[in-house]
C-alpha cells in the first residue's frame, strides 16, 4: 500500500503555543465538559437563570430546604427526575448528605429560584459512578464514586449503604466519569441550627426555665412535661426545632441530653443549657 500523496506538514507550522493548545483541548474532551479556559471543569458551573425579586435570605450550609430537580446526561439524556417522581427532595445542605456538586450547587439560592448545574466528576460519581437499582434510596453522595449499593442519584453512599432510607425509584444508573447536568427549583428552606443544638429560642429562654417546664409543680420534668413544654415553645413562635428530623426523636433526645443520671426525669439541679454548658467549657479551657 502507498499513500496517496505526499505527507501534510501543516501543523509543523502552527506556532508551539497553539500546538499547545490543541492538546489541551483534546484532554479536555475526553475528561467531560471543558471549562471556558479549555481544561476539564474543576468546579461546579452555576446559571442563575430565574431569580425573584424577593430573597430575604439565600440558602446556607445546615438549612434545610425542599427542591425539584431534573437530571441529564450531556447527550440530554435523563437518567432521574424529582418531577417524574412527583416528590420533592428535603434535606439538610451543606453538612455531607448530597454528592458535593449538589451541595455546593445549592448554596446561596432563593426560594422560588431556578439554576442550572454543570457537576463534574470528581463532584458527582467520580470514575466509579452509579450502577442502576430499581430500589433506591433518595439522593446521597459518595466521596470516590459511588459504591455499588443501591443508592439513588445525588445521595451519599459509603461502606454501610445508604445514608437515609427514603424509597424512589432511578430512572437509570451513572455511568463512571459523567458530567452531570441539573435544572434546580428551589421550593423552600428553613434556617438551620448551629452545630451540636437540637433547639433554639428566637428570643432570650425563659426566667424560670425549669419551674415553667414543671407543669404540676412536684420538682421533676418527667418526659411528658418536657415534650408539652417544648411542643408549645415551638407552636407559639418562641423557638424551633432542628428542621428535616422528626420532632418526637429531636424532642426525645433533647430528654436524654438533660437526664444526666437517667433515671427518667430531669430535675432543677440537671437541668442545663447547650449554650451555658458551652461557656464553661470555654472558662475551663482557658
Amino acid at each position: 500500500m502507498f499513500p496517496a500523496g505526499p505527507p501534510s506538514h501543516s501543523l509543523l507550522r502552527l506556532p508551539l503555543l497553539q500546538l499547545l493548545l490543541l492538546v489541551v483541548q483534546a484532554v479536555g474532551r475526553g475528561l467531560g465538559r471543558a471549562s471556558p479556559a479549555g481544561g476539564p471543569l474543576e468546579d461546579v458551573v452555576i446559571e442563575r437563570y430565574h431569580i425573584p425579586r424577593a430573597c430575604p435570605r439565600e440558602v446556607q450550609m445546615g438549612d434545610f430546604v425542599r427542591y425539584h430537580y431534573n437530571g441529564t446526561f450531556e447527550d440530554g439524556k435523563k437518567f432521574d427526575s424529582s418531577y417524574d417522581r412527583n416528590t420533592l427532595v428535603a434535606i439538610v445542605v451543606g453538612v455531607g448528605r448530597l454528592i458535593t456538586g449538589m451541595d455546593r450547587g445549592l448554596m446561596g439560592m432563593c426560594v422560588n429560584e431556578r439554576r442550572r448545574l454543570i457537576v463534574p466528576p470528581h463532584l458527582g460519581y467520580g470514575s466509579i459512578g452509579l450502577e442502576q437499582n430499581s430500589e433506591t434510596s433518595t439522593l446521597l453522595r459518595s466521596h470516590s464514586g459511588a459504591h455499588s449499593t443501591g443508592c439513588h442519584p445525588l445521595l451519599r453512599c459509603g461502606s454501610a449503604g445508604c445514608v437515609e432510607q427514603g424509597r424512589h425509584r432511578a430512572a437509570r444508573g451513572v455511568p463512571g466519569s459523567a458530567v452531570l447536568l441539573f435544572e434546580v427549583e428551589l421550593v423552600s428552606r428553613e434556617d438551620g441550627l448551629p452545630t451540636g443544638y437540637l433547639f433554639v429560642w428566637h428570643k432570650d429562654p425563659p426566667a424560670n426555665l425549669f419551674e415553667d417546664m414543671d407543669l404540676n409543680k412536684d420538682g421533676e420534668v418527667p418526659p411528658e412535661e418536657f415534650s408539652t413544654f417544648i411542643k408549645a415553645q415551638v407552636s407559639e413562635g418562641k423557638g424551633r426545632l432542628m428542621p428535616g428530623q422528626d420532632p418526637e426523636k429531636t424532642i426525645g433526645d433533647m430528654f436524654q441530653n438533660q437526664d444526666r443520671n437517667q433515671d427518667g426525669k430531669i430535675t432543677v439541679d440537671e437541668l442545663k443549657l447547650k449554650s451555658d454548658e458551652d461557656e464553661e467549657r470555654v472558662h475551663e479551657e482557658l
